[in-house]
Protein backbone atom coordinates (compact mmCIF):
# COMPACT_ATOMS: atom_id res chain seq x y z
CA UNK A 1 0.00 0.00 0.00
CA UNK A 2 2.70 2.32 1.30
CA UNK A 3 4.68 1.27 -2.68
CA UNK A 4 1.54 2.24 -4.65
CA UNK A 5 0.44 5.60 -2.51
CA UNK A 6 4.38 6.86 -3.54
CA UNK A 7 3.90 5.60 -7.03
CA UNK A 8 0.10 7.68 -6.97
CA UNK A 9 2.23 10.70 -5.26
CA UNK A 10 5.23 10.81 -8.27
CA UNK A 11 2.34 10.34 -10.72
CA UNK A 12 0.81 13.43 -9.38
CA UNK A 13 3.75 15.39 -9.41
CA UNK A 14 5.16 14.05 -12.85
CA UNK A 15 1.54 14.66 -14.58
CA UNK A 16 1.92 18.50 -13.91
CA UNK A 17 5.66 18.61 -14.45
CA UNK A 18 4.52 17.15 -18.22
CA UNK A 19 7.39 15.24 -18.24
CA UNK A 20 6.17 12.46 -19.73
CA UNK A 21 9.67 10.72 -20.05
CA UNK A 22 9.68 10.45 -16.33
CA UNK A 23 6.07 9.52 -16.18
CA UNK A 24 5.93 6.10 -18.55
CA UNK A 25 8.17 4.33 -15.91
CA UNK A 26 6.62 5.18 -13.15
CA UNK A 27 2.93 3.58 -14.35
CA UNK A 28 5.06 0.63 -15.26
CA UNK A 29 6.49 0.24 -11.86
CA UNK A 30 2.92 0.94 -10.35
CA UNK A 31 1.60 -1.80 -12.99
CA UNK A 32 4.25 -4.32 -11.75
CA UNK A 33 3.10 -3.41 -8.02
CA UNK A 34 -0.41 -4.33 -8.79
CA UNK A 35 0.94 -7.34 -10.78
CA UNK A 36 3.11 -8.68 -8.16
CA UNK A 37 0.05 -8.34 -5.57
CA UNK A 38 -2.53 -10.27 -8.57
CA UNK A 39 -4.08 -7.10 -8.67
CA UNK A 40 -4.57 -7.45 -12.39
CA UNK A 41 -7.03 -5.30 -13.68
CA UNK A 42 -5.14 -2.41 -11.97
CA UNK A 43 -2.19 -3.65 -13.70
CA UNK A 44 -3.56 -3.10 -17.28
CA UNK A 45 -4.70 0.21 -16.53
CA UNK A 46 -1.36 1.05 -16.03
CA UNK A 47 0.21 -0.78 -17.91
CA UNK A 48 -2.43 0.71 -20.70
CA UNK A 49 -1.64 4.49 -19.29
CA UNK A 50 2.44 3.63 -19.66
CA UNK A 51 1.95 2.51 -23.19
CA UNK A 52 -0.04 5.24 -24.34
CA UNK A 53 2.93 7.55 -23.29
CA UNK A 54 5.51 5.22 -25.07
CA UNK A 55 3.34 5.41 -28.08
CA UNK A 56 3.19 9.38 -27.92
CA UNK A 57 6.77 9.39 -27.43
CA UNK A 58 7.90 6.81 -30.27
CA UNK A 59 9.55 4.98 -27.25
CA UNK A 60 9.88 1.35 -29.03
CA UNK A 61 12.10 0.22 -26.29
CA UNK A 62 9.73 1.25 -23.82
CA UNK A 63 6.79 0.02 -25.93
CA UNK A 64 8.63 -3.52 -26.26
CA UNK A 65 8.76 -3.59 -22.57
CA UNK A 66 5.15 -3.17 -21.78
CA UNK A 67 4.14 -5.89 -24.09
CA UNK A 68 6.28 -8.36 -22.23
CA UNK A 69 5.16 -7.23 -18.86
CA UNK A 70 1.71 -6.75 -19.62
CA UNK A 71 1.72 -10.34 -21.28
CA UNK A 72 2.85 -11.94 -17.80
CA UNK A 73 -0.41 -10.09 -16.53
CA UNK A 74 -2.45 -12.12 -19.55
CA UNK A 75 -0.37 -15.41 -18.05
CA UNK A 76 -1.94 -14.89 -14.38
CA UNK A 77 -5.85 -14.24 -16.40
CA UNK A 78 -5.48 -17.17 -18.22
CA UNK A 79 -5.29 -16.11 -21.28
CA UNK A 80 -2.19 -17.58 -22.70
CA UNK A 81 -3.05 -16.64 -26.90
CA UNK A 82 -2.97 -12.43 -25.62
CA UNK A 83 0.17 -13.88 -23.85
CA UNK A 84 2.11 -15.01 -26.35
CA UNK A 85 0.63 -12.17 -28.86
CA UNK A 86 2.61 -9.64 -26.76
CA UNK A 87 5.69 -11.44 -26.03
CA UNK A 88 5.97 -11.93 -29.72
CA UNK A 89 4.91 -8.41 -30.64
CA UNK A 90 7.65 -6.94 -28.04
CA UNK A 91 10.39 -9.51 -30.04
CA UNK A 92 9.22 -8.38 -33.09
CA UNK A 93 10.08 -5.07 -32.20
CA UNK A 94 13.34 -5.70 -30.26
CA UNK A 95 14.59 -7.76 -33.43
CA UNK A 96 13.82 -4.65 -35.20
CA UNK A 97 16.20 -2.62 -32.99
CA UNK A 98 18.84 -5.11 -32.57
CA UNK A 99 18.33 -4.99 -29.29
CA UNK A 100 19.43 -9.55 -28.46
CA UNK A 101 19.06 -9.34 -24.53
CA UNK A 102 15.14 -8.48 -24.91
CA UNK A 103 14.61 -11.30 -28.41
CA UNK A 104 15.72 -13.66 -25.85
CA UNK A 105 13.80 -12.68 -22.89
CA UNK A 106 10.35 -12.74 -25.30
CA UNK A 107 11.62 -15.88 -26.43
CA UNK A 108 12.24 -17.48 -22.82
CA UNK A 109 8.38 -15.66 -21.85
CA UNK A 110 6.82 -17.60 -24.64
CA UNK A 111 8.63 -20.73 -23.59
CA UNK A 112 6.58 -20.61 -20.63
CA UNK A 113 3.73 -20.11 -21.67
CA UNK A 114 4.15 -23.12 -23.88
CA UNK A 115 5.50 -25.33 -21.19
CA UNK A 116 2.11 -23.95 -19.48
CA UNK A 117 -0.24 -25.39 -22.61
CA UNK A 118 2.21 -28.48 -22.77
CA UNK A 119 3.75 -27.99 -26.07
CA UNK A 120 6.72 -29.07 -25.00
CA UNK A 121 8.52 -29.44 -28.63
CA UNK A 122 8.00 -25.43 -29.13
CA UNK A 123 8.70 -24.57 -25.57
CA UNK A 124 12.14 -26.03 -26.15
CA UNK A 125 12.53 -24.70 -29.45
CA UNK A 126 11.91 -20.28 -28.18
CA UNK A 127 14.56 -21.66 -25.39
CA UNK A 128 17.14 -22.97 -27.31
CA UNK A 129 16.84 -19.69 -29.50
CA UNK A 130 17.22 -17.74 -26.41
CA UNK A 131 20.60 -20.08 -25.28
CA UNK A 132 22.01 -19.39 -28.44
CA UNK A 133 21.31 -15.44 -27.83
CA UNK A 134 22.97 -15.80 -24.26
CA UNK A 135 25.76 -17.27 -25.39
CA UNK A 136 26.45 -15.19 -27.71
CA UNK A 137 26.31 -12.19 -25.26
CA UNK A 138 28.17 -14.18 -22.81
CA UNK A 139 25.73 -13.59 -20.14
CA UNK A 140 26.47 -17.02 -17.92
CA UNK A 141 23.39 -16.01 -15.14
CA UNK A 142 21.05 -16.20 -17.72
CA UNK A 143 22.48 -19.43 -19.35
CA UNK A 144 22.27 -21.18 -16.55
CA UNK A 145 18.85 -20.07 -15.89
CA UNK A 146 17.56 -21.43 -19.55
CA UNK A 147 19.11 -24.25 -19.13
CA UNK A 148 17.58 -24.42 -15.94
CA UNK A 149 13.79 -23.64 -17.91
CA UNK A 150 14.87 -26.47 -20.20
CA UNK A 151 15.19 -29.21 -18.06
CA UNK A 152 11.58 -27.91 -16.33
CA UNK A 153 10.28 -28.07 -19.52
CA UNK A 154 11.89 -31.97 -20.60
CA UNK A 155 11.02 -33.23 -16.51
CA UNK A 156 7.43 -31.98 -17.55
CA UNK A 157 7.09 -32.95 -21.06
CA UNK A 158 9.15 -36.89 -19.35
CA UNK A 159 12.17 -36.57 -20.97
CA UNK A 160 13.84 -37.27 -18.04
CA UNK A 161 17.42 -38.02 -19.91
CA UNK A 162 17.63 -34.61 -21.58
CA UNK A 163 16.08 -32.87 -18.20
CA UNK A 164 19.01 -34.19 -16.21
CA UNK A 165 21.65 -33.44 -19.07
CA UNK A 166 20.38 -29.51 -18.92
CA UNK A 167 19.53 -29.47 -15.30
CA UNK A 168 23.12 -30.65 -14.67
CA UNK A 169 24.16 -27.70 -17.12
CA UNK A 170 22.43 -25.31 -15.60
CA UNK A 171 24.28 -26.46 -12.09
CA UNK A 172 27.38 -26.05 -13.34
CA UNK A 173 27.10 -22.78 -14.67
CA UNK A 174 25.65 -21.88 -11.27
CA UNK A 175 28.17 -23.48 -8.83
CA UNK A 176 30.90 -21.45 -10.92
Amino acid sequence: DVAAKNCQESIAILEKSKRKEKLAPVYNELAKLYRKTKDLDKALENYSKASAIYHELKDTAGIAMILNESGVVYEYKYDYQEAVNRYTMSMHMAEKAGDSLSVSYSLSNIAGVYVIEKKYDLAEKNLLRSLKIREWLKDSFAIALVYSDLGAAMNAKGDFVKALDYLTKSNRLAEK
